[in-house]
């Protein structure tokens, strides 16, 4: 499934902006790809629940991600910072349960 979002449906926090993907308790993600005005965020290399020097995660049983705010880990930079005329796209394949 691919689908498009705004700032407006994310919370914001002081560190991240999180949405539920509005899944249901049993579905997990397998993959999932991030997209703002058309460049890749990345993940966690240790996983997509991972912190570590990622751009976004997952969190809540995999029905909700987090897009963090630009910040600096391991003299490496990550996040991005977003404004209302963002275009977000999210992408992600379901697997098993």
């Amino acid at each position: 499934q691919r689908k498009p979002y705004k700032l407006s449906n994310f919370s914001e926090e002081s560190t991240y902006y999180q949405l539920n993907l509005g899944l249901a308790s049993t579905d997990k993600v397998s993959v999932i790809n991030i997209f703002v005005n058309g460049i890749s965020q990345d993940s966690s290399p240790n996983g997509n629940t991972e912190t570590f020097e990622a751009d976004f995660n997952l969190v809540d049983n995999y029905r909700q991600v987090r897009l963090y705010k630009k910040y600096g880990q391991n003299s490496k930079l990550f996040g991005i910072d977003l404004n209302s005329s963002d275009d977000i796209e999210i992408e992600y394949q379901l697997g098993r349960t």
